[in-house]
């Protein structure tokens, strides 16, 4: 069991510019993970597939070959697999009760929602405040997955870098450049590599990109947001969103308003 600290501290030691990233002009405020793991320690762990119509649309419109058939059907299960992803651990807690009988009542489809979670570990108690990290270790994302399956074949992880630059000889990616920081003050780490991945995500992938002087013409465009907003309601009794999964309801009625 993790202190009540970890809750106060997650959002500013385990987000983004500590939650407070935000477009240009102050009009969204954008949550994502800058941590170990990224976006997978910090999100609500639920897991949706790509629905049929969108990959119809991917491959159709944008070219992308094997995207609608069987093969990433095998790529998604084979995820799905490794991250333990299920609906044992999706019980509807007070809001989330309140949202299936609404959409019940209007005639709308819902469904529960798959998490990747794994039951032996999962607490209703902090479910609620996963959207800080996971203080009951249950949650299935790429530190107790992906990057422990890395760890255990031998790779090394850093932890408190910030990518700086990647290096380049002769027109091709030879390592990366480093600041990481610690008790101890900050140092510059050079690693050399004969493949250099960079995976930082819709935000940090490009500007690590532009900071390079590498990507071409398209590296920092076309970005786009997925908006969300917050719902406040006022209910005849208490509805305690903090015990449970916050988001264990998916309703897809209105999913392809606009035929794919």
């Amino acid at each position: 069991t993790a202190s009540p600290t970890e809750d106060d501290t997650g959002m500013s030691t385990r987000y983004c510019r500590g939650g407070r990233a935000a477009t240009l002009g102050g009009g969204v405020t954008i949550l994502a993970g800058a941590t170990l793991g990224g976006g997978t320690t910090i999100n609500w762990m639920n897991c949706v597939l790509p629905p049929a119509h969108v990959r119809d649309d991917w491959a159709r419109e944008h070219g992308i070959d094997g995207i609608d058939g069987a093969e990433f059907d095998a790529d998604l299960s084979c995820v799905l697999n490794r991250i333990g992803a299920t609906d044992e651990c999706s019980a509807y807690n007070g809001p989330n009760q309140r949202l299936a009988h609404g959409a019940s009542r209007l005639g709308w489809s819902f469904r529960r929602a798959v998490r990747n979670v794994d039951p032996a570990r999962y607490s209703e108690e902090s479910g609620g405040f996963v959207g800080y990290g996971d203080r009951s270790g249950a949650k299935q994302g790429a530190v107790n997955t992906f990057l422990a399956d890395a760890s255990q074949s031998g790779a090394r992880i850093l932890t408190s870098c910030h990518a700086e630059r990647i290096m380049m000889r002769a027109g091709r990616a030879a390592g990366v450049m480093v600041t990481q920081r610690g008790a101890k003050g900050a140092r510059t780490v050079h690693v050399d590599a004969a493949t250099v991945v960079v995976a930082g995500g819709a935000l940090e992938t490009p500007a690590l990109l532009l900071r390079s002087e590498i990507g071409g013409a398209h590296a920092g465009r076309h970005l786009h947001l997925h908006p969300v907003a917050a719902l406040a309601a006022i209910y005849a009794g208490p509805q305690n969103p903090w015990v449970g999964a916050p988001q264990t309801v998916v309703v897809d009625e209105f999913a392809d308003v606009e035929h794919g």
